[in-house]
């Protein structure tokens, strides 16, 4: 007999051997039980990743619509198969396992049939077989199974959230593409069906005129044919095409479906679970798996890292809507004006061409019409397909970085480089802090650099004259000449229409006017103060070509047509009493004034308040001993009108500042506007609206600097290298005229390089040698600058004012006008545009003026 049953009790030895046998089997049914549902979990997972999760990308052209929609139908039969499958393999399995545990029942029983031949001495001590140590057996079993149910739930879990979240993930895709589709329709829609039928109509508008004037062979009634095409085809324009086609444009409520599609996105985004889990470590193959689950947050990284970019590409395709529908807004409503402007120069070419060239200037500005409502057409229709396109590109985008959001692993990629961006973040901030601070320093140190330079300049300078080591003047202004001669040719060569719109003159058409917006409005303010019962004196100072008279102008208009208003237009400069009664009296010829004092009871004796204007104080100005006679009983007049009267005066910089420190001629006025030279964007503005009126189109050749070239090359289409170009000449043009539009307009018309039917091409380099300008000696500068101060002058005043004989004064400006630098109006002088901004840089550094 073995020993090891010598001593079992018959009672212990069946309680043993049953229970024994029956934790076993327990347990080996629950493991297997897990592994097989766990098996068949993972199966559907899989097959809805692969099918549901994955499929074809947003916008694929070889994919339809309804090919996509069977292949998601296809997919869920299968996962439906699956879970048919599912049951019916958990029906199986507890045929098999029955089977196993008979089998297991039935091994079990020969070796019990073995024991029981020893077991059953009743009156014998317990031993290894006693109730103890089959409770510790059947706790270990317990324990193991509740370990094991711990490690299969929380990979349940694992599992359930990362399917959670591959379902929102898949739903929010087709909720972006549901989104996009339906801004692609709407916007499609916009353009297609509400957009191109109007500009259809307003160019059936503009073909009719055409047509009918083609058919007028009567060329000595060009006139009359003109004037009556002009009218009835700006009235149709004006009373029903253009408005019509403006109530489309501001109907079409682009804002609101982009508001509505960005907040769509939004939204959708926001209802993601804020955070998931995501496995580091997946293995099921095992008994029991292998697994390892990070918490991340989720939400944070879909906004900062995935719907940002989104939003970022979104909002510059709103942009360029924006800019789309403005430049359509700015080209439609110059369409009359195009038309308006090339009939009105047809019509003025009849005095001195033939009607039959008149009449042909007047088609080309028809065909020009034409052309411009057909250019904004095609940008209309190929500007909305470029939004559409890149619209679809960012879905795309934002869809593709989506799903990949279903790869764990890209999952704790997209953590890592969130937390290294958020680090990044807080850098930048940081450094831009200590920016801040350095910038508040660095001006106070080029200051105190660009002092110390002059004064080593100077004193440089004086060195070498001094010594004799200094070089002698070479530079010869022959160069300049030539580019100045060339430039007036062209000038003179440009189309009638052009040389109309670049007049330079003071502008009286509103539709030109920028720049001088902030100064009309302060105007607008200061004249209801003095509606209110202010005083109001107001000084407008600005260099010439600064826009003084075209501010005057526009603020005159903007009033009501009752103000009584006396316009006093100063043109060129006076000496004595009489020459400014003169001015005054045109307005007065049957009841002229006899002094100063009877227009200034007049102006007081007026019950209604009264706008008096005195344009170019400057020409009151004579820096002599006895130049300011004049000036000053202007002062005293202005010091004895009444409350009732609005005092505006204009004035040239120089000379205000040159008062203001001698005259203390600022206390005269309660009010003073400086015109600050205009911005690059101000001056490209006012320059291509009157090219674009014009009907002309624009080209700017490619720029024969090497940089610049390189640069162009790396741009691909046309659109961008014109951009690019326009803005290279513009800077450029800002840097030569430095914000002074006279400069600008003559630089703007000097660059046209060719003028063909359709097309006027612009050189993009700006090139002239102003260099001799540096050489001109002391009396030449004096002069110059008294020119600038005065904006112009009469040889005999300037003499006076030089106190040098009148030979040399004429001598000296005849040699300026041979070089191009000054040009005479009439019998008085003034600095010739392309030099002004120049000399006006050496007179500064030189301290001629301040």
């Amino acid at each position: 007999m073995p020993n090891q049953f010598r001593s079992i009790p018959l009672r212990d030895w069946v309680r043993f051997s049953s229970g024994r046998l029956a934790g076993e089997s327990f347990h080996l049914l629950q493991k297997s039980f897990l592994k097989l549902q766990s098996q068949s979990f993972l199966e559907v997972h899989r097959l809805m990743e692969e099918k549901l999760f994955r499929l074809p990308d947003y916008g694929n052209d070889e994919i339809s619509e309804s090919e996509l929609t069977e292949k998601i139908q296809e997919a869920l039969l299968e996962v439906r198969e699956i879970c048919l499958n599912m049951s019916r393999r958990t029906a199986e399995w507890f045929e098999e396992m029955e089977k196993k545990l008979r089998q297991s029942w039935q091994e079990k029983k020969q070796k019990l049939e073995w024991e029981i031949q020893y077991a059953g001495a009743g009156i014998l001590p317990k031993s290894c077989f006693r109730l103890e140590k089959l409770k510790r057996f059947i706790r270990r079993k317990e324990i193991t199974l509740q370990s094991e149910q711990k490690v299969w739930h929380n990979f349940f879990l694992g599992e359930w959230s990362e399917w959670r979240k591959d379902l929102q993930l898949q739903l929010l895709r087709f909720q972006t593409i549901r989104a996009t589709e339906k801004l692609k329709a709407e916007l499609k829609i916009t353009v297609e069906a509400t957009l191109i039928p109007q500009f259809q109509y307003l160019a059936s508008a503009v073909e009719s005129a055409l047509s009918n004037l083609e058919k007028e062979v009567d060329s000595s009634k060009a006139k009359t044919i003109l004037i009556r095409t002009k009218r009835n085809l700006l009235k149709r324009l004006r009373e029903k095409e253009l408005p019509s086609l403006m109530d489309r444009l501001i109907d079409t409520r682009f804002d609101v479906s982009l508001k509505s599609y960005q907040e769509t996105i939004k939204s959708n985004f926001s209802k993601v679970d804020k955070r998931q889990s995501v496995f580091r470590i997946h293995d099921s193959r095992s008994d029991l798996p292998r697994y390892s689950i990070d918490t991340v947050p989720f939400a944070d990284l879909m906004q900062e890292e995935v719907l940002q970019g989104f939003i970022n590409a979104f909002q510059e395709i709103v942009s360029e809507i924006h800019k789309m529908v403005e430049q359509i807004f700015r080209d439609t409503s110059e369409i009359d004006q195009i038309i308006e402007y090339n009939l009105e120069g047809s019509i003025n070419l009849i005095g001195q061409e033939s009607g039959e060239k008149a009449l042909e200037t007047g088609l080309e500005g028809l065909r020009r019409g034409i052309n411009q409502i057909e250019d904004i057409q095609g940008y209309l229709a190929e500007k909305s397909q470029s939004i559409i396109n890149a619209l679809q590109v960012a879905a795309d985008d934002l869809i593709l970085k989506v799903k990949d959001l279903g790869d764990a692993q890209k999952v704790l990629e997209l953590r890592l480089r969130w937390a290294r961006s958020r680090a990044k973040k807080r850098a930048r901030q940081i450094l831009r802090q200590f920016i801040t601070g350095l910038n508040r320093l660095i001006p106070l140190i080029l200051e105190k650099s660009k002092i110390l330079a002059q004064r080593l300049s100077r004193e440089y300078g004086r060195l070498r004259k001094v010594t004799g080591l200094g070089s002698s003047s070479s530079e010869s202004p022959a160069a300049y000449i030539s580019y100045l001669v060339r430039a007036e040719k062209r000038l003179k060569s440009l189309p009638y229409i052009y040389q109309q719109l670049f007049r330079i003159e003071p502008l009286t058409d509103r539709h030109f006017f920028a720049g001088r917006e902030s100064e009309l409005k302060k105007l607008a303010q200061i004249w209801s103060d003095f509606n209110e019962g202010l005083l109001s004196r107001v000084a407008i100072s600005g260099e010439k070509g600064s826009g003084r008279s075209t501010l005057v102008y526009f603020f005159k208009k903007q009033l009501a047509s009752d103000i009584f208003i006396n316009e006093l237009l100063i043109s060129r400069p006076i000496e004595m009493e009489a020459e400014l009664l003169d001015i005054i009296n045109q307005h007065f010829k049957n009841q002229p004034f006899e002094s100063l004092e009877k227009y200034c009871d007049f102006l007081n004796e007026k019950q209604e308040r009264c706008l008096l204007i005195v344009e170019n104080v400057q020409y009151l100005l004579k820096k002599t001993m006895t130049g300011f006679q004049i000036l000053n009983h202007f002062i005293k007049f202005l010091a004895k009108l009444s409350t009732n009267v609005f005092v505006l005066v204009t004035i040239n910089d120089y000379s205000w500042r040159y008062l203001m420190q001698t005259q203390q001629f600022h206390r005269n006025f309660d009010q003073h506007i400086g015109l600050v030279p205009l911005s690059v964007e101000d001056t490209e503005s006012i320059i291509l609206k009157r090219h674009r009126i014009s009907g002309f189109e624009l080209h700017f050749l490619n720029p024969e600097q090497t940089v610049q070239a390189r640069k162009l090359k790396q741009l691909a289409s046309y659109e961008k290298q014109q951009e690019f170009i326009r803005q290279y000449f513009f800077h450029q043009l800002q840097d030569l005229c430095q914000g002074n539009i006279t400069s600008a307009i003559f630089l703007w018309q000097s660059a046209i390089s060719e003028v063909s039917r359709e097309t006027i091409s612009i050189r993009p380099e700006l090139r002239y040698d102003s260099s001799f300008l540096h050489n001109l000696d002391t009396d030449e500068l004096f002069l110059l600058t008294a020119i600038i101060q005065h904006e112009k002058i009469s040889s005999e005043s300037l003499s006076e004012v030089l106190m040098i004989a009148a030979e040399k004064t004429e001598l000296k400006l005849r040699q300026l006008m041979s070089m191009k630098v000054v040009a005479k109006m009439g019998d008085d002088y003034l600095v010739h545009p392309l030099a002004y901004r120049a000399l006006l840089r050496i007179l500064k550094t030189k301290n001629f003026l301040h």
